[in-house]
C-alpha cells in the first residue's frame, strides 16, 4: 500500500489518495475532461492479491476482478490517466482480455502482450545480457509495464563476499540476502528517458533498512552527475569486450567503466561503494573528517550542516539512527568522556 500510494501521490493530476481499511481510493484529473475520476481498490485481506476488485467512479457498472498487486493494479491505472485507454493486462475481465488483443495487426509481437505497446530498448536487453554474464543469471529481473511504458529492472548486489560477520551484525544486514536495487525507468527510452527512480531493500527488509538509505542516497548523486551525461547512442558506441570479473578501482567513489553497459558499471559501483559505507558521511558522502580510522557502523560527520540536517531536520535518521540513540553506544561516550576528563 505504501509503494502505490507513493507512486500516485508523485503525480500531479492526482488531488488525493488513500488506503483504508482495505480499501485503496485515489482522485484523479480525467485526460479528456475536467471531470475527476475516483478509482476505488477493494483488497481481499485474506486472499489478497487474489480477489482485489476495481472500481471507476466514470464506469460504475464496471466491476472489475484482478489477481494483480495492488501497485501493478495501480500502474494499470496510471497508465489510463496518462495515455487514454490503454491495454490493461492486470484486470481479468472478457472485455480486457478483448482489448488487450484488438490492435495486434498494428504492432509487433516479440513477447508477451506487455510489450504491445512499447517495446523494449535493445540496448537495455543487451545491458542486462552484459550483467547476468558477469554476476550470475540471477543478478537481474525484469518486468515491463507496457502499457505506460515503464518497466522495473532489479539489481541483486550479492554482499556475503564483501562483508564480513562483525561488520554485518553492525550495519544489520543480512550476508546471506543480496541488497537490490530497483530501478524504474522508461522501457523504450532507456537512457534516453528520465532519471530512474530508486528503491534499495533487502528481501527480508522492505522497510527500516538504513544501509539502503545511505546507498539510495549515493545513487540519487550519482545519477544527477552521471545520467545527463548518458545516452543510448554513446553507451552503444562505447561497447567493449565482456569482462570476465568486475574491475577494481583504486578510489572507491571512482564511477567505473561504461564498456559492459550502464547496469555493469551500477553495480560495479555499488559494490565498490559498500565496502567502504562506513568511510563517509551518510548525508553529505564526503570522507569522515577524522582519517585515522573509519567508524565501524555508518555515521554522521562533524561538518556543520550534516550535523543540523541530522540534529534538527532528520536527514538520513535511519541510516545512522544508533549512532546517536542506541543506549550502549551512548553509555560508551559517556565514558569515554568522563575518563577523558
Amino acid at each position: 500500500a505504501d509503494l502505490a500510494l507513493g507512486m500516485v501521490r508523485s503525480i500531479d493530476r492526482i488531488a488525493s489518495a488513500e488506503f483504508v481499511d482495505g480499501v485503496f481510493k485515489f482522485t484523479a484529473n480525467s485526460s479528456k475532461s475536467a471531470e475527476k475520476i475516483v478509482f476505488t481498490i477493494h483488497v481481499s485481506a485474506e486472499e489478497y492479491p487474489e480477489g482485489s476488485a476495481v472500481l471507476r467512479s466514470d464506469k460504475p457498472d464496471d466491476l472489475v476482478s484482478t489477481s494483480s498487486s495492488l501497485p501493478d493494479i495501480v500502474r494499470n491505472l496510471l497508465g489510463e490517466i496518462e495515455l487514454g485507454p490503454k491495454n490493461n493486462i492486470a484486470l481479468e475481465t472478457q472485455e480486457s482480455y478483448t482489448s488487450a488483443f484488438s490492435d495486434c495487426s498494428e504492432v509487433d509481437l516479440d513477447g508477451d502482450e506487455t510489450d504491445m505497446l512499447f517495446g523494449t530498448s535493445t540496448l537495455l536487453e543487451s545491458d542486462m545480457a552484459s550483467a547476468r554474464q558477469l554476476f550470475g543469471p540471477e543478478s537481474v529481473q525484469y518486468r515491463s509495464y507496457g502499457s505506460i511504458d515503464d518497466s522495473d529492472v532489479d539489481l541483486f548486489v550479492n554482499i556475503k563476499n564483501i562483508l564480513d560477520e562483525i561488520t554485518a551484525k553492525a550495519w544489520k544486514v543480512k550476508r546471506d540476502e543480496p541488497v537490490v536495487i530497483r530501478l524504474h525507468l522508461s522501457n523504450s527510452h532507456y537512457l534516453d528517458g528520465y532519471v530512474p527512480r530508486l528503491t534499495v531493500f533487502q528481501p527480508s527488509a522492505m522497510d527500516g533498512f538504513g544501509l539502503g538509505s545511505q546507498i539510495r542516497n549515493i545513487l540519487e548523486m550519482y545519477f544527477s552527475k552521471q545520467w545527463p551525461r548518458l545516452s543510448c547512442a554513446d553507451v552503444e558506441a562505447a561497447k567493449t569486450p565482456p569482462m570476465t570479473e568486475p574491475p577494481k578501482e583504486a578510489d572507491a567513489k571512482s564511477v567505473p567503466s561504461i564498456g559492459n553497459g550502464f547496469l555493469v558499471q551500477l553495480m560495479t559501483y555499488v559494490l565498490q561503494r559498500i565496502e567502504t559505507l562506513n568511510e563517509y558521511c551518510v548525508i553529505c558522502d564526503e570522507s569522515h573528517m577524522f582519517q585515522s580510522a573509519a567508524m565501524l557502523k555508518p555515521s554522521v560527520c562533524g561538518r556543520e550542516l550534516c550535523v543540523f540536517a541530522y540534529q534538527h531536520l532528520g536527514v538520513m535518521a535511519d541510516a545512522a539512527e544508533e549512532v546517536s540513540t542506541q543506549s550502549e553506544v551512548v553509555d560508551l561516550l559517556v565514558s569515554m568522556a568522563g575518563g577523558g576528563g
